[in-house]
């Protein structure tokens, strides 16, 4: 229920790239890293393509996309 009411709440989107984006093809990112203390719950989730939350590894959804930005 929590990943597609999220999915949902972004309008369908990926938190990422802002391409449409399928529930199968999601996966829930952190907002704030796990591992710089950030909480697993809905609050603190942002739905992106699979893809990129195999790239990101431990950074927060911001910060990564920063980083693609500034590659671009």
């Amino acid at each position: 229920m929590g990943r597609k009411f999220k999915l949902a709440e972004q309008g369908g989107v990926c938190a990422i790239d802002g391409n449409p984006l399928k529930l199968m093809d999601a996966h829930a990112a952190h907002i704030v890293a796990h591992s710089e203390g950030g909480q697993t719950n809905l609050p603190n989730m942002v739905m992106v393509r699979a893809i990129h939350n195999t790239r990101m590894g431990t950074m927060n959804v911001n910060d990564y996309k920063e980083s693609l930005l500034a590659v671009a």
